[in-house]
């Protein structure tokens, strides 16, 4: 997770992130949350633009023993496909 945030900041610059709503339960939880930035990096497979980049993620967890067990996202960032990652399929 730690490299997944790193990776994220260095491909978008500027971040303004804001958290919308945190939904939490049993051994999982749900986070909605926007984004702007400008697209400094490889990102996604696209080429840095420089360009401002806005995003809407829902970002889903599942726990084990209190630790991430698994990490899924869906992204809309203004591309053609909302972006879908999933650890399990890693």
């Amino acid at each position: 997770m730690v490299a997944h945030v790193k990776g994220f900041l260095r491909h978008v610059g500027d971040v303004d992130l804001t958290i919308e709503r945190i939904e939490g339960g049993g051994d999982s939880a749900m986070c909605w949350w926007r984004f702007t930035g400008t697209h400094v990096g490889p990102w996604l497979d696209r080429a840095p633009t420089g360009q401002t980049i806005e995003g809407t993620v829902f970002s889903f967890f599942d726990f084990v023993d209190g630790r991430i067990s698994r990490y899924r996202l869906w992204l809309h960032a203004g591309f053609d496909d909302p972006v879908i990652f999933d650890t399990s399929r890693l």
